[in-house]
């Protein structure tokens, strides 16, 4: 019988346990911001309307203010040709946050001639129909660089104190055609005579305002340590009796 019970509690407990790794885990990724880009073409050229999540952009916190790591996913599909690469892309940034580092992880890069083309600034980046934005990733046309097609994707990683992935949750722009934008993207040779087209994103998933840290909170712990302790001392109440 003793053994039984020594047994049951500590599956009791390993479920305890379990449970609690879980909600911790959920907390992790509680920062997420998902844009997707795509729809009707907005400078009014005949490259037409594509799939509205051609480009799927990821940017994801950890939970944890400071650093975000963005994923740029470009998915083609409806109305994207094999060959339409993504030229360049923009994004806003909260204007009470700035950016101190954009480092390269995988995926295709954002350069020209082998340098990186990444720039950011207030308002103040950006061209044509893109022009006004915050943080602008300049991928190359074809030639000595791999141009950024469909089934690619960029992945980067995006310092600044108090950085959220809600930080890049904010309008801007100053083209009247395509502004105010979250994030906007220029597609080249979306038609097969070469056509170009301008894409506005839309916001799919926004993270809460404060995303939880990924330490748990104390509060946790301490409701996790009592349950813990009313479990074991309710099997050793019953092993007692049962002596």
């Amino acid at each position: 019988m003793k053994v039984i019970g020594v047994a049951l509690m500590f599956s009791g407990i390993r479920s305890l346990v379990i449970g609690f790794c879980i909600l911790s885990a959920s907390s992790l990724h509680a920062g997420i911001l998902t844009i997707e880009l795509g729809g009707a073409e907005l400078t009014n050229s005949m490259a037409g309307t594509i799939a509205s999540d051609a480009i799927v952009v990821v940017f994801d916190d950890m939970g944890t203010p400071g650093t975000v790591r963005m994923t740029i996913d470009f998915n083609g599909g409806f109305g994207v040709r094999q060959d339409t690469k993504l030229n360049d892309i923009v994004f806003n940034l909260n204007p009470a946050q700035s950016i101190t580092s954009i480092s390269y992880l995988e995926g295709v890069k954002a350069t020209k001639n082998g340098n990186p083309s990444i720039f950011w600034g207030a308002n103040s980046v950006g061209s044509g129909g893109l022009a006004g934005a915050d943080v602008y990733f300049d991928f190359p046309p074809p030639g000595s660089d791999p141009p950024f097609l469909p089934d690619s994707k960029s992945v980067y990683e995006i310092a600044g104190v108090g950085l959220t992935a809600q930080s890049f949750n904010f309008s801007g722009g100053n083209q009247p055609m395509v502004s105010p934008f979250v994030a906007a993207v220029h597609l080249n040779a979306v038609t097969a005579d070469g056509k170009s087209g301008h894409y506005a994103g839309v916001v799919v998933s926004t993270p809460p305002d404060n995303p939880p840290s990924s330490t748990p909170e104390p509060g946790a712990f301490a409701i996790f340590a009592a349950l813990t302790g009313m479990l074991v001392g309710n099997r050793k109440r019953k092993l007692a009796a049962s002596c």
